[in-house]
């Protein structure tokens, strides 16, 4: 198994750690508050550098906008920016989810679970996967009668914008 699906896998429980506890515990990553207070179904957990989780970003049931001036989340402020003004929209519906570039600027990248598990150098930056086997490229709604176009999203995927690596989950 690939360093970058064991970040993952270790992300994703650490992220359903950090959702469960019912206070902020030392050495949790923190947990980018919803606008509506919704219940979170899913995840999507950010990866560090050095292959932790190190934010939390919960996805409600139905459709989620990421994003620093659209969307359902109060980012901290101050901190480094971590998604564009508009990234993605999420869907969570029942235990099926998928993801759309929604209006991004630099676009972004999904590698799928079967990709990562191959995956042989550190983590991934954007400009390194761009036409990369086994990566996909979102479509951006500009090139697709500006209409959003969902992709599959399944636990342990990683979505890659300019800024950080992901790696979604279920709750």
């Amino acid at each position: 198994m690939s360093a970058l699906i064991e970040h993952a896998r270790k992300a994703v429980t650490q992220a359903r750690a950090a959702l469960a506890a019912t206070t902020s515990l030392a050495g949790m990553p923190p947990i980018v508050r919803r606008v509506d207070g919704a219940k979170a179904v899913a995840f999507l957990a950010a990866l560090s550098p050095a292959g932790r989780c190190d934010l939390v970003v919960p996805l409600r049931a139905g459709k989620n906008l990421l994003g620093l001036e659209v969307g359902d989340h109060n980012w901290p402020a101050g901190e480094r920016p971590v998604v564009e003004a508009q990234q993605w929209a999420i869907r969570c519906e029942g235990r099926t989810a998928s993801i759309a570039d929604s209006w991004s600027a630099h676009y972004s990248v999904l590698i799928p679970v079967v990709t990562s598990k191959t995956w042989t150098t550190g983590m991934p930056r954007l400009a390194d996967l761009l036409g990369a086997r086994g990566v996909v490229s979102l479509t951006h709604p500009s090139t697709n009668g500006q209409q959003l176009a969902y992709r599959e999203l399944v636990e342990h995927d990683i979505v890659v914008d300019s800024y950080r690596a992901f790696t979604f989950g279920w709750r």
